[in-house]
């Protein structure tokens, strides 16, 4: 097979390789948008544009560290690019940085007090954070310069009923009432939704969508939920006929989705960027999945997929008869403080719990015989992991998770803090086991030869290590304990 080659513009023609690169993104062309980008490079490393637009095709293929160093490049180049801060803050927001997002919307802010989509990501990003009035106070900016702007309208609505200021929040629910819009539109052709949409891009905020969808389309949905109004979402009666982006699909200010009525994969979407979402609906007739109270399962109900990452609770009861916790399926729920597993949960998956932040503790059941990496990463909160005692696979001693016979430690709570002794019995540290735990200030390593740890495993290695006489020589030439300032023989 002859693979088709993009045709680019005479290799000296900057200007048209530059332009060329915008029509690949806006086709979302991505790869070879980057290739055209490099092309630019190699003529003109300088060339700030092309550093820019490189980085928003590596965002947009949700390489977002690399698209990072894009940005930064750019910005090295032209520090007042106000588009590469505001694309970095983007980024940034997406990996969960919240600290070093706002530092870039801040940076847009200074060089263009008028980017009103700036002063709205900062709002987002610092409700994240919690810090809620200085939140209203930038969405009210982002209001200020575009009126019509109904998301940010209903967010400082939302925020302010949280601080029980209800007569405020009324205010501006009926400035977003009276800029309600809603659109039906059939796209015949996959693809053309953006056309199809014309002016009303960027003030819709109900849409429901009919006829046939492809990446293009769901990338524009995305577009309208983060920089603009869009709010819900029905696709029931849509096909995704073709995804490029596959696994690509995040929303993070869409309140809720209806998926397709005849959806057979959930590989178009990735939940965990939905950051907005209160509640997944689906029709009673899909073959394949099943949402209760907002939740979506397997049809059968033995698989909990995700779980609305805004939903308003602060307590969640899996019910009985599910056997497997997806990959994911807790990610950014920092409404919950409590999730009760029942016995009938065999497995729970990959970053399944990542970032619950107000999780107190949590107990697993006798029937878990499978948990998989970084189940409990970045719970700030979560001071006690509790395993119950007929387990056949896991155990807890003190809060902290272990394998059954305590020769791994699996997990720390993260809000562990002072001093923490590990077992002689522990010959193997998993990793990302004392990931975020920097309360610590002293850790006490029984075993005299150091156990074997996987990576990344003290985010914290100025704390004073604690070890038997005579061990110091092992434990200043082992892998990731030679990082430690201070090993003391005790």
């Amino acid at each position: 097979m002859i693979e088709e080659k993009e045709e680019l513009p005479a290799m000296t023609d900057v200007d048209a390789l530059l332009d060329k690169g915008r029509e690949l993104l806006d086709k979302e062309e991505y790869d070879k948008a980057i290739k055209c980008c490099d092309k630019v490079l190699e003529i003109c490393p300088d060339s700030y544009k092309a550093w820019n637009r490189k980085g928003c095709a590596l965002s947009s293929k949700n390489l977002h560290d690399e698209a990072i160093v894009c940005y930064d490049e750019a910005i090295s180049l032209d520090s007042n690019d106000s588009a590469a801060w505001y694309n970095k803050g983007k980024a940034l927001h997406y990996k969960g940085l919240q600290h070093e997002a706002i530092e870039c919307f801040n940076e847009v802010i200074k060089l263009n007090p008028n980017y009103f989509q700036a002063w709205h990501n900062k709002a987002s990003t610092l409700i994240e954070k919690e810090l809620l009035d200085e939140a209203i106070e930038c969405y009210d900016e982002a209001i200020r310069l575009n009126p019509d702007n109904i998301n940010a309208l209903l967010k400082v609505a939302t925020v302010l009923k949280d601080k029980k200021l209800d007569k405020e929040a009324e205010k501006y629910l009926y400035k977003a009432y009276l800029l309600d819009t809603s659109l039906t539109l059939r796209v015949e052709t996959a693809g053309t939704l953006k056309d199809l949409l014309g002016d009303n891009y960027k003030e819709v905020t109900h849409l429901t969508l009919t006829g046939n969808l492809n990446d293009e389309d769901l990338n524009c949905t995305e577009i309208m939920s983060y920089d603009y109004s869009l709010l819900h979402l029905d696709i029931s009666k849509a096909s995704i006929v073709y995804n490029k982006r596959e696994g690509m699909f995040q929303c993070f200010d869409l309140d809720s989705i209806i998926f397709p009525d005849n959806l057979t994969t959930l590989k178009d979407f990735s939940f965990w960027g939905w950051r907005g979402i209160k509640e997944f609906n689906i029709s009673e007739d899909n073959s394949c999945y099943v949402a209760i109270d907002g939740v979506l399962f397997s049809k059968d109900k033995t698989t909990l997929i995700v779980f609305p990452q805004t939903k308003d609770t602060n307590s969640y009861t899996i019910p009985n008869g599910v056997i497997s916790i997806g990959d994911d399926t807790f990610r950014f729920c920092e409404n919950l403080k409590q999730i009760i597993i029942p016995d009938s949960v065999t497995s729970i998956g990959a970053l399944a719990f990542y970032e619950c932040e107000n999780l107190k503790s949590i107990t697993i059941p006798e029937s878990v015989a499978e948990i998989r990496g970084n189940v409990f990463c970045s719970c700030s909160n979560l001071n006690e992991i509790m395993v119950a005692s007929e387990n056949k696979n896991y155990s807890s001693l003190d809060g902290v998770l272990f394998n059954k016979d305590k020769t791994a430690i699996i997990r720390l709570f993260q809000a562990k803090a002072g001093r923490f002794i590990i077992p002689d019995s522990v010959t193997t540290i998993e990793h990302d086991a004392f990931g975020d735990c920097i309360g610590l200030k002293e850790i006490y390593s029984a075993n005299p030869v150091p156990p074997v740890y996987d990576k990344n495993i003290f985010i914290n290695s100025t704390c004073k290590l604690y070890i038997p006489k005579g061990s110091y020589s092992a434990y200043s030439k082992a892998d990731g304990w030679e990082d430690f300032k201070n090993i003391i023989e005790k």
